[in-house]
């Protein structure tokens, strides 16, 4: 109390804070405090979107291209190897020769080990390629980025950009993770038309597709390809001891 009056009570405004994701899947949802009007929330989550993906892209880009690289190198060395492997199963083997057909039996087994790890590496080099793709994709979402607004986690739009001046923390909950969507599609990359869309001689050409939607919604997310678990090799079994050795 001061001069006999009690202090009028003090009334504490709790913060709210939201979560956001953006990006590639593995990326960590950023925070915002919604207190500001909508548009202001807007302009910094698109600005901060743009920034961590890019970032991220960076990163990932030069992984993938290591790995891309990488397994390349080793599929043309195990190609190689099988090849010359295989030139030296041509010809007939006497069957009478013992060292002649075990010779044979020891390199069919190698070639089957080869062709196997052939065929290992193009699988790897389906994923790599995968993720180099899934990459490139993901980045291009955010391609001549002008335009967001939120949305739920289930998809229910916000429409946070409909009312610019409103307070965003009077829609949005506390703690709640919401997920940027691109106001209009993203611009298409230019294709080549196929014959069929071209049109044979002395016929009109087919109708040109549509531009992208201004009005759509896209989610600013995408996820790429996990790694390959590679497989794991049981080591040689120990010979077992004899008995009475020491």
């Amino acid at each position: 109390a001061l001069h006999g009056k009690e202090a009028a009570p003090q009334h504490k405004t709790s913060m709210v804070l939201v979560h956001v994701k953006y990006g590639e899947a593995s990326m960590a949802p950023a925070v915002f405090n919604p207190d500001c009007d909508s548009a202001t929330l807007l302009d910094y989550v698109r600005r901060r979107a743009v920034k961590d993906t890019e970032a991220y892209a960076r990163q990932a880009d030069a992984r993938v291209s290591a790995f891309v690289g990488e397994v390349a190198n080793d599929l043309a060395r195990a190609r190689a190897s099988f090849d010359r492997i295989n030139r030296g199963l041509e010809g007939e083997v006497d069957a009478e020769d013992e060292a002649a057909v075990a010779e044979r039996a020891e390199a069919t087994a190698a070639a089957e080990a080869a062709a196997a790890k052939v065929a290992r590496l193009e699988e790897l080099e389906k994923v790599r390629t995968a993720q180099k793709d899934a990459l490139i994709n993901g980045v291009g979402l955010f391609k001549g980025l002008d335009a967001v607004d939120l949305q739920e986690e289930g998809g229910a739009a916000l429409n946070l950009r409909g009312d610019p001046k409103r307070n965003a923390k009077d829609v949005l909950g506390h703690r709640k993770t919401y997920v940027v969507v691109r106001v209009g599609e993203p611009p298409r990359p230019p294709r080549e038309p196929t014959d069929e869309e071209a049109g044979e001689e002395g016929e009109e050409a087919a109708e040109p597709e549509a531009g992208p939607d201004p009005d759509a919604l896209v989610p600013l997310t995408f996820e790429l390809p996990p790694d390959p678990v590679e497989p794991v090799e049981e080591p040689a079994a120990e010979p077992a001891a004899e008995e009475g050795a020491e």
